[in-house]
């Protein structure tokens, strides 16, 4: 625990009567909450576990070879969705959104170093959808309730499942389908190793309760790394981990979606248990795949083990793949691994069964020829498709937008989409039926119902399209259809109305996405159209007096109208935002066409 909640106890006793207590947490194992139990000093205490499964939350874990390719792959068709990319150092944090930000990507920063203007600032523009990605350390999300953050990604591999899951599941607080990547590689477990052993937020009793307490990490690391290896079900280890009973395949996991194929690997554990064996289980897994290559690195031949029987015989195979063995071996118990500060490799009962037996061992890996991208090979958005009628979704997110411009609010916090589409599928004509909507309460029906049943019925009384089955929308194959798809962009600025008050681009493009989204499976993302202006002059990325990136008009921008205004968020804190005027957005619409190509080539 952080050392401020060992000290609630001693708040407590120093109550004139102590009041009825309770203590909630997203994630606890079973030692966890009796040890809450205890530190509160709980009397009859009544544990109530409501359950750890989150169905709408796709699990995968990829071991790229360079991360920040994977990242960006992966951020590739997200460009209009909120997420959280979590790194495990400040250098790491500052490291990622520097590149994302000069990628052109809606990206702040957010960690201990930074001042607390800065970061207040930098979680307003987050929360307020001003900025869609936030790179941040766990400092980042206590307190934090953004219902509409599509995806987490852990650029680094956290210390223990419980911070994982509990990082893991900011995503998707909507109920919508939602995407939770963990990017691993090797130097992880050395860096978190280095946390946990040079730790400045832990306060120990004695040298003995720090060596238990440093023991206890580096066990749950083990079980975190375990999970970044195994080739089961990611669902069904998480939820095992924290005592649920789930099933042994999800169908919603990298896991179970991945194109294996089982490979023997019989003849390879043998190799690995025997040198594991003739090294005296005495070192840990970086010494014994040295060894099996043949390595001839100082330490190897400073011990001799370049005259054991095991040395080169496996110098064929690559690192990862050794080391991929060695992971399923511990976890299927025919080896385990100390929770020393240097973790060595031994051998259990079990292992004789393949050092002297004939068990033949199986073990499934990704087919090299179909490997994708998990993000590319399933549309997760699409997983739950509904009959909607688009024409009616697009007007309630565009009341949505203006109801959250007045009230500076964003716009998830109005009606989240999930709350939206259930509208479409209800159409509600009274409060009582507005009532059944998800997301509906007597206080969203107090603020909001007026205006959405107008809106409702409104559409209900004009429309003559099909309301229980969605519209037709073109794809675009062919080169014929984008020809056709640069007419509908051309006349589309004769159809779209602008605003005569200043607006945030991001504003502006929800305004012209409504219309083209009625049409085609395809719209303007504002990050690219932000590349647009900086490519023609119009915009300029400089480094403010804090060090921070911002993209600011240039005097061609202020020419076209391109306004800095500062605002004011609700804690106070003032931040520029570039606010576009009604020539300016003139100025968008003439060159959809031109700014359209252009963002088809990035």
């Amino acid at each position: 625990f952080r050392p401020s909640y060992v000290k609630i106890s001693d708040f407590i006793n120093l109550l004139g009567h102590r009041p009825i207590v309770s203590a909630f947490t997203a994630t606890a194992t079973s030692r966890v909450r009796q040890d809450i139990v205890q530190r509160l000093g709980l009397r009859n205490a009544e544990i109530l576990v409501s359950g750890f499964n989150r169905p709408n939350l796709f699990f995968e874990v990829q071991k790229p070879i360079d991360k920040f390719k994977a990242l960006t792959s992966f951020l590739a068709d997200k460009n209009d969705k909120a997420g959280i990319v979590y790194c495990s150092t400040r250098k790491t944090v500052d490291e990622v959104y520097y590149k994302l930000n000069n990628l052109g990507f809606e990206v702040v920063p957010y960690h201990a170093g930074l001042t607390d203007s800065e970061r207040t600032a930098n979680q307003d523009d987050f929360i307020y959808d001003r900025k869609t990605i936030i790179v941040a350390t766990n400092a980042f999300g206590m307190g934090i309730d953004k219902s509409n953050v599509s995806y987490v990604v852990h650029y680094n591999m956290p210390k223990d499942m419980e911070s994982y899951y509990q990082e893991a599941g900011r995503a998707g607080r909507d109920g919508v389908d939602a995407h939770c990547l963990l990017l691993y590689n090797g130097q992880d477990v050395r860096t978190n190793l280095y946390l946990i052993e040079n730790s400045k937020d832990t306060i120990y009793e004695n040298d003995e309760a720090e060596q238990l307490i440093k023991e206890r990490a580096r066990k749950r690391l083990q079980n975190m790394t375990f999970y970044c290896h195994t080739q089961n079900c990611l669902r069904e280890y998480i939820l095992k981990y924290f005592g649920d009973k789930p099933t042994q395949y999800c169908g919603n996991c990298s896991n179970c979606n991945e194109n294996f194929e089982k490979i023997d690997i019989s003849i390879d554990a043998k190799k690995i248990l025997s040198c594991i064996k003739r090294a005296n289980e005495s070192y840990g897994t970086h010494v014994i795949i040295d060894t099996l290559r043949g390595s001839k690195n100082e330490k190897i031949l400073r011990l001799g083990f370049d005259k054991l029987k095991t040395y080169g015989i496996m110098k064929e195979v690559a690192e990862n793949r050794i080391r991929d063995i060695i992971h399923f071996l511990v976890l299927n118990e025919f080896a385990y691994i100390t929770a020393d500060e240097f973790p060595i490799l031994k051998l259990t009962e079990k292992s004789q069964e393949v050092l002297y037996g004939e068990v033949k061992l199986e073990i499934k890996l990704p087919k090299e020829s179909e490997r994708t991208s998990l993000a590319k090979a399933k549309n997760i958005s699409s997983a739950k498709a509904v009959a909607v009628n688009p024409q009616l979704l697009a007007q309630l997110k565009i009341l949505r937008l203006s109801i959250a411009n007045a009230e500076k609010l964003p716009a998830f916090v109005v009606f989240s989409d999930a709350t939206l589409i259930d509208m479409c599928m209800k159409l509600p004509r009274n409060d009582d039926e507005f009532l059944d909507v998800s997301g509906v309460g007597q206080v969203k029906l107090a603020k909001y119902g007026t205006s959405f049943l107008q809106q409702i019925n409104s559409f209900l009384l004009q429309s003559t399209a099909p309301l229980t089955q969605t519209v037709t929308i073109k794809t675009i194959d062919t080169k014929k259809d984008l020809e056709e798809f640069y007419v509908f962009l051309e006349n589309l600025k004769t159809r779209l109305h602008t605003y005569n008050e200043l607006v945030t681009l991001s504003a502006f493009v929800d305004h012209i996405n409504a219309t083209i989204m009625q049409h085609y499976h395809k719209k303007i993302v504002t990050t690219k159209l932000t590349k647009w202006l900086l490519a023609n002059d119009f915009l300029e990325n400089i480094t403010d007096e804090n060090e921070m990136h911002r993209n600011v008009p240039t005097s061609k921008g202020i020419a076209l109208g391109i306004v800095v205004q500062q605002k004011t968020s609700k804690n106070g804190s003032c931040y520029p935002v570039n606010t576009y005027s009604q020539k300016a957005q003139v100025f968008i619409l003439d060159r959809l066409v031109e700014m359209y190509r252009f963002m088809d080539n990035l």
